[in-house]
């Protein structure tokens, strides 16, 4: 089978989105990917892995291993038990599919870690195609479950929900004290090699007109908005270039999100998935937050933040024009999926998203 290489990042916003492969295509490797999922295949890459980490022959026997986990929409997930005690997380891309980032997110987790955020520790990466098919990370697996499982998306139905969405916003506070070097996504192999994040853009206004032109384009021609509504968009990000100037990036986690937060019912224990990691301006993360969550929980979420860091400057220009941005690409790539795997839950979020893109108008007077 000809490897599919989706590790070059250049002229993308948001790589779900971007990533050059059609909607069949993804719905054949990625939604469809648990089908062709063989558990006893990972057992040998499991303890070839952990023996990469410095644990003997041993040590590295595989004697659990979970079922996958049903979060996400790229990689095999599952979580196994090694011979000496250590609980680890398994994280496969799909045979024949590279995409060449795992080596930026090992760094960008270990680097908030170190902040004190509750991230992981990357044990191994094995990605030479040398003893298997796929690519594969082996991470230190965090206490809890995700959030999801604890709340309602937008209902306060939980007891504990302000507080764990106060815990959230005071993590991605921590993340945010990561400082990065250049903009948008991170080179993996420098992050390989050396160690650090490293962004590929030279001024964040590039990450932000990446692959503008082309979404806006699938959504006209798809018929979901209008010539006028376009050049609104277009104008907006042009005029308002000042809101894009950054002169200290720092690492943005991209996708805050419950699915993408770990607890234990009282307290956060995690946070997970750097997939979409990238350097820039701390306001993204918020912005990329609200597509999901409304109030009260933004307020918690900036009350959390305010403990561990400060609310940047010209935070609410900033945020509706980014959020703009962050509708464009999240309705590009949902139109599309709709293409070939529809439901109703998609359905009600491009609804929502084109509710939000006139609230964004309204916003700046447009």
């Amino acid at each position: 089978m000809k490897t599919l290489d989706l590790s070059d990042r250049t002229n993308m916003f948001y790589w779900q989105t971007n990533r050059n492969i059609s909607a069949s295509n993804m719905k054949k490797i990625f939604l469809d990917r648990s089908s062709t999922f063989d558990k006893k295949t990972i057992i040998p890459a499991i303890e070839y892995g952990m023996q990469q980490s410095g644990r003997s022959k041993e040590d590295s026997k595989v004697t659990e291993i979970g079922d996958l986990i049903n979060d996400g929409l790229v990689n095999n997930v599952l979580k196994a038990r090694i011979a000496d005690g250590t609980q680890v997380i398994f994280r496969m891309h799909p045979g024949g599919v590279k995409n060449g980032y795992f080596w930026a997110e090992s760094v960008a987790s270990q680097s908030a870690k170190d902040k004190g955020a509750l991230s992981y520790s990357t044990y191994s990466i094995i990605d030479d195609g040398e003893k298997f098919p796929f690519d594969f990370m082996i991470m230190e697996a965090l206490p809890g479950e995700t959030m999801r499982n604890f709340t309602k998306s937008g209902e306060i139905e939980y007891k504990w929900e302000k507080q764990l969405i106060r815990e959230t916003g005071r993590n991605l506070g921590l993340v945010h004290q990561v400082k990065t070097q250049g903009y948008g996504f991170f080179d993996n192999q420098i992050s390989k090699n050396e160690k650090r994040l490293q962004g590929q853009y030279e001024s964040f206004d590039q990450h932000i007109f990446a692959s503008l032109i082309e979404d806006l384009a699938y959504l006209v021609e798809s018929g979901n908005i209008t010539e006028i509504q376009r050049g609104k968009i277009q104008n907006l990000f042009e005029n308002n270039r000042n809101l894009m100037e950054c002169d200290t990036p720092v690492l943005i986690h991209n996708d805050v999100a419950d699915w993408n937060t770990l607890s234990e019912g009282e307290h956060v224990t995690g946070i997970i998935d750097w997939d979409e990691c990238f350097s820039g301006d701390p306001v993204m993360d918020f912005s990329a937050y609200s597509l999901f969550f409304g109030e009260p929980r933004m307020t918690w979420f900036k009350e959390g933040y305010s403990e561990t860091n400060k609310i940047p400057d010209q935070f609410e220009d900033k945020f509706q024009l980014f959020k703009l941005r962050y509708l464009v690409s999240k309705l590009k790539l949902r139109v599309k999926m709709a293409t070939v795997h529809d439901s109703e839950g998609l359905q009600r979020n491009i609804r929502r998203g084109f509710e939000a893109l006139k609230e964004v108008f309204e916003f700046f007077g447009v």
